[in-house]
């Protein structure tokens, strides 16, 4: 009993810290799903991590779509906040809800599932495994022999003996104590865990440098359209005030036309009035010509 607690208290352990120079940190982990957003700003899962924890749980599929974490509604959010709110403590449980769109609707489900690395869960099934095997050691009386067994192995094989100790020391091989059993299992499943989170680390390091790399591709992209686009906007600018200043040019050239144009039709003007006159005048004179004629025909009679 004395070697399950230890071994469930070292589990435990291991799933919410690390050792790392002595001081316990917290190690903060998803739950093994890649998410991609449409441009809809619906959230969708892209892949589903092997040996994560969705893939464990086993309800998640590609192509469902998330819409609350934790009660709170993720529809429409950037991708940085739905990590923020999936991202927690290795070991500590977070509540998802999803969307899977099939031929006879839409189906709503619910999933909590643990934070973690696929590794971390490996490690806490080696853990397990472990314990289970205590537990038959202890209860068939064979600790003793596993004991042995594992003391051999880890100075590399059952005749060595281990560094800066003499034949005595070897000899307690045999005998050693569980806690000691513990503190070289504790020692491997946290240099394991911290491989492991080193390795996250560097893949999202990595991540990160590729997506900052993206963003500054495309900024400068961008920057090249706008220099292109301004570029283009002055040499139009350019056209359109030589178009300007040509019309301006030309529409002087027409008025300085104009002028004599105007003054001719001004003196024909006046020219068909003094004919209007002389028209007017002549056909008086016939008039009165004609008065004439008929009063000196009248006193011929």
């Amino acid at each position: 009993e004395e070697i399950e607690d230890k071994s469930f208290s070292l589990a435990q352990a291991i799933m919410s810290t690390q050792s790392w120079g002595g001081q316990a940190q917290a190690v903060n982990a998803g739950v093994g799903i890649f998410f991609q957003q449409e441009p809809d700003g619906r959230v969708y899962v892209k892949t589903v991590v092997k040996g994560g924890s969705a893939d464990r749980d086993g309800n998640v599929c590609v192509g469902d779509i998330i819409t609350m974490v934790e009660e709170r509604s993720v529809l429409g959010e950037p991708l940085p906040v739905l990590r923020s709110l999936i991202l927690g403590p290795q070991g500590t449980n977070v509540n998802l809800t999803f969307v899977r769109e099939g031929e006879q609707g839409e189906n709503t489900f619910d999933v909590q599932l643990t934070r973690g690395t696929a590794e971390y869960f490996s490690a806490l099934d080696n853990a397990a495994s472990k314990v289970n095997e205590r537990r038959r050691s202890v209860q068939h009386g064979g600790y003793g022999a596993h004991s042995a067994s594992i003391g051999r192995q880890s100075y590399g094989g059952p005749m060595a003996t281990p560094p800066n100790m003499g034949m005595g020391a070897s000899m307690s091989n045999d005998r050693m104590s569980p806690e000691g059993d513990d503190d070289v299992e504790s020692l491997r499943l946290r240099q394991r865990q911290v491989l492991a989170t080193a390795a996250a680390h560097k893949e999202e390091i990595e991540r990160l440098r590729r997506m900052i790399m993206h963003e500054r591709h495309d900024m400068e992209m961008r920057e090249k359209e706008m220099k292109d686009m301004e570029s283009r906007h002055r040499e139009e600018a350019g056209r359109l005030s030589d178009q300007m200043r040509k019309a301006d040019a030309s529409r002087r050239d027409l008025e300085a036309q104009l002028l004599p144009m105007e003054q001719r039709i001004q003196d024909m003007e006046e020219e068909i009035a003094k004919g209007k006159d002389k028209e007017r005048l002549r056909k008086e004179y016939i008039e009165e010509l004609k008065v004439f004629l008929a009063e000196h025909c009248q006193y011929s009679r």
